[in-house]
């Protein structure tokens, strides 16, 4: 059987903690991994050879603006203000990756004809889980 495709619209973005919270009005977030790979080419080699090396992780969710209203783009906004690590799972409707974060940005626009926007950039620290 082929592999099927799987609608975003059942993903979600949470921090973990005590209540886990869901971050309100999401429309979409990324992960990237990527791994390092340190050049070990000898001398003479007629193609370079690689080590695999540190392995990271990062992303971004994207969204409109609710803090007022919405308990986890509080405490997205309050992690990079405080300067604080959190705990975040990034859902699709069928797998989840987790892990630690810091937070590297916070962004809000406020376009004269359009929706104001939220925007939370992440850099994970240590390893990614997924389940």
């Amino acid at each position: 059987m082929a592999a099927q495709a799987i609608a975003g619209k059942g993903g979600s973005l949470r921090v973990v903690g005590t209540p886990d919270t869901v971050v309100g009005e999401i429309s979409e977030w990324t992960c990237e991994i990527d791994r390092e790979n340190y050049d070990s080419t000898a001398l003479g080699a007629d193609f370079k050879t690689n080590v695999l090396g540190l392995g990271s992780w990062q992303g971004t969710a994207k969204g409109y603006f609710a803090i007022s209203s919405d308990q986890g783009q509080t405490l997205l906004q309050n992690a990079i203000l405080n300067g604080s690590a959190i705990y975040i799972e990034l859902r699709t409707s069928t797998d989840v990756y987790e892990g630690q974060v810091n937070p590297t940005k916070v962004a809000v626009g406020n376009p004269v004809s359009g929706l104001v926007s939220f925007e939370f950039d992440f850099m994970g620290t240590g390893a990614l889980l997924y389940s």
